[in-house]
C-alpha cells in the first residue's frame, strides 16, 4: 500500500462533550524505493473550528483550554518520502501547526446536538485524501520514467595511451577488436 490517509471520528461521550477525531497519514510499500518527490500545497476550509491540545479539559464543550484551534486544513509538503511514515493528527491537519512536540495532543470537532453528523467535515477530509493520493501517484509516476543508468568512466588525461584505453574498453562493448600493442616499422 503506497499512501493510505485514514480518519476517524469518536467516539463521543453522552452530553456536552466534543467529539475526539484522528487523522493521519501513512506512507509504506514497494514505490518507497523509487523515492518520489512530494509537492504538495493545499488550504481545505473546514465548516467549523478543529480544537488541539493535550489538556483532557479540551474536551468539555466550552473549555477554552484548546492550544490551537484551526478553521482551515493547510498542508504543505515537499520532500521525496524514501522511507515508511506516519504522520500524527497535529501534522496531518497542518504543516505549520504548532512548533511544540506534545506526544499526548489530541484533536477534537465542535460539539453538535443529539446524534452529531459530521458528514460535512468528512466531506473535506474525503477531498484532502482523494488530492494527495492523485499527487503522490503522480509522484511515483514521474519517477518511475527515471530509468538504472550505469556507470559510465570517463577518464581525461594528459597521457594519449589513457584515452586509448577509455576508447578501447568502449570498442570491446561494441565487438571491435585492435591489437593491443604498438608495431615499429
Amino acid at each position: 500500500m503506497p499512501i493510505t490517509i485514514e480518519w476517524k471520528i469518536g467516539p463521543k461521550k453522552r452530553g456536552y462533550w466534543r467529539t475526539p477525531f484522528e487523522f493521519h497519514q501513512k506512507f509504506t510499500g514497494e514505490e518507497l524505493k523509487l523515492r518520489p518527490f512530494l509537492n504538495f500545497y493545499r488550504n481545505y476550509e473546514l465548516p467549523e473550528k478543529i480544537y488541539l491540545g493535550n489538556k483532557i479539559e479540551i474536551e468539555k464543550r466550552n473549555s477554552s483550554r484548546a492550544c490551537k484551534e484551526i478553521t482551515c486544513i493547510y498542508l504543505e509538503i515537499k520532500t521525496h518520502i524514501d522511507e515508511e511514515l506516519t504522520l500524527s493528527t497535529k501534522s496531518s491537519l497542518s504543516t505549520n501547526l504548532c512548533s511544540y512536540n506534545c506526544d499526548d495532543c489530541r484533536a477534537y470537532l465542535p460539539w453538535r446536538p443529539g446524534l452529531p453528523n459530521y458528514s460535512d467535515f468528512e466531506q473535506v477530509f474525503r477531498q484532502v485524501a482523494e488530492d494527495l493520493c492523485e499527487t503522490w501517484n503522480q509522484a511515483v509516476a514521474e519517477a518511475m520514467t527515471s530509468e538504472e543508468f550505469e556507470n559510465n568512466l570517463v577518464i581525461i588525461s594528459s597521457d594519449k595511451n589513457n584515452l586509448f584505453a577509455t576508447k578501447k574498453e568502449e570498442e570491446e562493448k561494441e565487438g571491435i577488436i585492435r591489437p593491443s600493442r604498438k608495431l615499429k616499422i
